[in-house]
């Protein structure tokens, strides 16, 4: 009656830490697949550099140069509230020049023309666009989002966001039914030596009764 109790108790024992590590698995597996979904959706959108994909509502530049430092840092990731035009002069705004995407200041019209230029640029070095290349007026930026937009749509944050990941959840499984043989042997050799425990005591209760008869047997009657 012991030897099954004690057999029952590592049975339910081993069901909860099994079940534990299983919770544990799917946790860092459904995390795993958010994190490669995101990353691929971020790969997707953004690898693109003269694009401004829009997002909630408002489109996402990131700065590829450092034309309009210091107001704005290289990498950041600039908001542009898509179709408005700028209302001042310094307004900045996202537009097309020549075919390629720039985040520029406002300086002023002339002739029905928007006149443009990097902050950082010499006085002479203007562009004139038309109200038609003006994509919309930025309404904020964000320097660490930037980064981490880049980190995540480079070739190097694929490796590191997703193959990594992968590879540490298949050590991890590795690990895990490692663990789970050595504990099922564990488990076995104990039930192993239980078994021959109840066998010896049993062989020596009958060695004594068997005994305890020849002893009777031996004795004279009265």
């Amino acid at each position: 009656m012991f030897y099954h109790e004690r057999m029952r108790a590592m049975f339910q024992e081993n069901t909860k830490k099994r079940g534990a590590g299983e919770i544990i698995g799917i946790i860092v597996i459904f995390i795993l697949a958010i994190l490669i979904v995101c990353t691929f959706v971020v790969y997707g959108i953004f690898r693109d550099a003269n694009k401004a994909p829009s997002v909630f509502g408002h489109r996402i530049y990131l700065m590829n140069g450092d034309g309009m430092e210091p107001r704005i840092k290289q990498g950041s990731a600039v908001f542009i509230d898509e179709g408005a035009m700028p209302e001042a002069e310094g307004n900045v705004i996202l537009c097309d020049i020549d075919g390629r995407l720039a985040v520029v200041g406002f300086d002023g019209s002339v002739q029905r023309k928007y006149i443009v230029k990097y902050d950082n640029a010499p006085a002479e070095q203007v562009w004139a666009v038309d109200e038609g290349d003006i994509i919309g007026r930025a309404i904020s930026y964000d320097t660490a989002l930037g980064a981490v937009i880049r980190f995540a749509s480079s070739k190097t944050g694929m490796l590191v966001i997703v193959i990594v990941p992968c590879a540490l959840l298949v050590i991890y499984e590795i690990v895990m039914l490692i663990i789970s043989l050595k504990k099922g042997k564990t488990a076995d050799d104990m039930e192993l030596e239980e078994i021959e425990t109840i066998d010896t005591a049993d062989m020596n209760f009958n060695n004594a009764n068997a005994l305890d008869f020849g002893r009777m047997s031996d004795k004279p009657a009265e």
